[in-house]
């Protein structure tokens, strides 16, 4: 049985506009007119949606950005991010990947 580290990724939703700033990111959802401000981790979180495939991947790419941080807490604070993410429609589930990868 796969564990949740190894879940698929939400993908970005395609109304949703994505802009990095210093402190971090802004989204603007362009079906329902909302801004959604991000720190920088959650910026980061944002940018590797569309090339992190698990969870796993994704907390091994923070790890390198926050080499202090607890990889549980890291975890955590993703899951937390996504969930939310999700209840305000931002993100959408991912597409299934085809056997050869693509």
């Amino acid at each position: 049985m796969p564990s949740a580290s190894d879940s698929p990724l939400p993908a970005p939703h395609p109304a949703v506009v994505y802009q990095a700033l210093d402190e971090g990111g802004v989204l603007f959802s362009t079906d329902d007119e909302v801004y959604y401000g991000l720190n920088r981790l959650g910026a980061r979180v944002w940018e590797l949606l569309t090339v992190a495939h698990s969870l796993a991947e994704l907390r091994a790419e923070l790890e390198v950005m926050h080499p202090d941080t607890p990889p549980a807490t890291l975890e955590a604070d993703v899951v937390e991010l996504l969930d939310q993410l999700r209840d305000a429609r931002l993100v959408v589930p991912s597409p299934p990947r085809r056997p050869d990868g693509g």
